[in-house]
């Protein structure tokens, strides 16, 4: 029952925005011995109303919620995003956050933060909301890179254009994928690959089999392959979302995990 810091938004790829505005809810809710917790949403919004720009998402949410973990805060709640909760009004869906979270304290959102039925409310709808409850009200600025913000939506880009550099500087970390290496003779599909199996020289068509919507474009990277056994530096290609080894690898990477991109090759 101890009060609540929320930060709310989608945070797809907990980027380096992201990361600043949790960072203001972690930061008070330590400061006064109380809990900082992240409500994101599940499916895209944009997924369940089938808008023409609905995204692929950078992480799936599973890793999203690792990564918002990650970040320090205490809890992260997912609520489900359909189009019942889409119709909800701006005063609605307010009232829907105190009875999920009754000792809410504080809210903390981007300053381009939408919500309610057609994006009704904005940050000043918000404000007002919790003024009427005694509720703290935070807003992040925009972070920016470059004179342009750092947003979601600007790394897909950068992904989708293979600038690699781009993403990653705007993520604050790697790019990176996470699932196992598989095997595909004649570039059909077989069983995962053991850790017993010799090392290749990079004509056992292995390919890197992840959950991953968006993938960088079609071309060469230079990526680190590691798991809890090692790590190797390893050359890829990717052929129309499929992730291929151009380089041999070791057989105790052969059962996967995560592969980091870190330049173009």
């Amino acid at each position: 029952m101890q009060a609540v810091h929320l930060a709310i938004g989608i945070f797809d790829g907990v980027h380096l925005g992201h990361r600043a505005l949790l960072k203001q809810a972690i930061e008070n809710a330590r400061a006064r011995r109380q809990i900082s917790a992240v409500l994101t949403f599940h499916p895209h919004p944009k997924q369940v109303l089938h808008l023409p720009n609905a995204p692929q998402l950078i992480y799936p949410i599973h890793h999203r919620c690792y990564l918002l973990r990650k970040s320090g805060c205490d809890a992260v709640c997912v609520q489900p995003f359909d189009e019942a909760f889409a119709a909800l009004a701006p005063e609605a869906f307010f009232d829907h956050l105190l009875r999920q979270f009754p000792t809410l304290a504080a809210v903390y959102v981007g300053e381009d933060y939408r919500f309610g039925n057609r994006c009704a409310g904005n940050i000043h709808t918000l404000e007002e909301l919790c003024r009427r409850h005694g509720i703290e009200f935070h807003v992040c600025p925009n972070l920016k890179d470059n004179g342009e913000k750092i947003s979601s939506t600007r790394i897909r880009k950068a992904l989708r254009e293979g600038s690699i550099d781009v993403a990653n500087r705007l993520l604050g970390a790697p790019y990176h994928c996470i699932g196992w290496v598989q095997k595909h003779p004649n570039g059909g599909c077989s069983s995962l690959t053991k850790a017993t199996d010799h090392a290749g020289d990079g004509s056992e068509n292995l390919f890197f089999h992840t959950h991953n919507e968006l993938k960088p474009k079609n071309g060469s990277y230079f990526c680190t392959l590691r798991n809890k056994y090692g790590q190797q530096t390893v050359h890829v290609r990717l052929e129309n979302g499929r992730i291929r080894f151009l380089s041999s690898i070791q057989p105790v990477l052969r059962r996967g995990g995560v592969l980091s991109f870190e330049k173009n090759l």
